[in-house]
């Protein structure tokens, strides 16, 4: 406890002995740092920004460029709404996701045919039985 006490008077009386022109110095520094920390991040941040944006219309040109459209037929998966007005986008997005759902469980009917194919099946009480003993 003796090294905490003396931190805390030496720090105390380093504070007492400062007078109004070293204490206005020490604010001017201080809020000058933060002042100047702010706006350097503001730039930093608009910086990276703009620089993302190029760099995502960079690729999204190179992916048209490796990958041409197709000669007009389109699947309605990729195929945008055509008509405007409230809810077309929800509806699109909706629709989206009921093939993606229907997908996924066609996918999991297979794996559990696959799994129901096959010879060993945990969940059968007939495979573990000659494992139990009484």
């Amino acid at each position: 406890m003796d090294i905490i006490d003396t931190i805390k008077q030496r720090a105390l009386a380093r504070l007492q002995s400062i007078d109004y022109q070293q204490g206005l110095r020490l604010v001017i520094i201080v809020g000058g740092y933060i002042l100047i920390r702010r706006l350097v991040q503001r730039e930093l941040a608009k910086k990276q920004l703009e620089s993302q944006i190029k760099r995502d219309k960079k690729r999204k040109q190179n992916e048209l460029i490796e990958k041409p459209e197709d000669d007009g037929t389109t699947t309605i998966a990729n195929e945008e709404p055509t008509t405007f007005g409230w809810g077309n986008k929800t509806r699109y997005r909706n629709k989206k996701q009921q093939e993606m759902l229907g997908q996924a469980i066609d996918n999991l009917k297979k794996r559990q045919q696959r799994q129901n194919n096959s010879e060993f099946n945990a969940d059968s009480d007939e495979d573990i039985a000659d494992l139990l003993e009484d």
